[in-house]
């Protein structure tokens, strides 16, 4: 038996996001939609970097904006 999968929001409640884990990556990809309208446009502008293949470093950087903008609520 698997791992529950895990959820955005409570990866965002717990101030976490590592862009680098597959299961934090998975949870942005089949989110809803964030309370916070600055995290939700951090997270549609990661979604669009996602689907795009031939821009992976463009996506990389901001898939690391996302987690800091994440972490950074907890401060």
């Amino acid at each position: 038996m698997g791992r529950r999968p895990l959820k955005l929001d409570d990866l965002v409640a717990a101030g976490v996001f590592d862009p680098a884990n597959f299961r934090h990556r998975r949870a942005l990809d089949v989110s809803q939609p964030l309370e916070g309208p600055a995290l939700e446009e951090l997270r549609q502008h990661a979604l669009y970097y996602r689907g795009m293949n031939e821009a992976r470093v463009r996506g990389g950087e901001v898939l690391r904006r996302f987690a800091e903008a994440v972490t950074d609520r907890q401060k």
